[in-house]
């Protein structure tokens, strides 16, 4: 039987990710797809990312890899993490945070998630110039 490979239940774009230290519970501030600026560079100086996962494989580690690619394929920003699954049925909430993002040109940009190396899904958003 092949191992257990995890599922993204969740891949979230916004300004900020607050965290209650209690509970665990985490609110999303701002969700976006579309940055508009009024001159380039769009200059964003706070941006979250939150991914959900499931079903991964037990007591084994799961590495994902998050990184935003600009219009002509460039890396503008990367992260990782390490997951462990307590069974199969267990959640990971994940919470990646940026800072100071600079988007050169307007354009299509995406986030590309990873797991153990392989892509599992994109979340495109677009960044415009306001017309005057």
């Amino acid at each position: 039987m092949p191992a257990a490979t995890a599922h993204l239940l969740a891949f979230v774009l916004c300004d900020n990710i607050i965290e209650d230290v209690e509970t665990g519970k985490k609110t999303l501030v701002g969700l976006f797809d579309l940055v508009v600026s009024v001159q380039a560079p769009a200059y964003v100086p706070e941006l979250a990312v939150y991914i959900c996962l499931t079903g991964g494989p037990a007591q084994s580690p799961t590495a994902v890899r998050l990184y935003c690619v600009d219009p002509d394929g460039h890396v503008l920003a990367e992260a990782t993490e390490q997951v462990e699954f307590r069974h199969e049925h267990s959640m990971a909430e994940l919470v990646f945070k940026f800072q100071g993002f600079e988007f050169r040109r307007p354009g299509w940009y995406r986030f590309v998630c990873e797991l153990n190396g392989e892509p599992v899904a994109e979340r495109g958003f677009r960044v415009e110039l306001e017309s005057s």
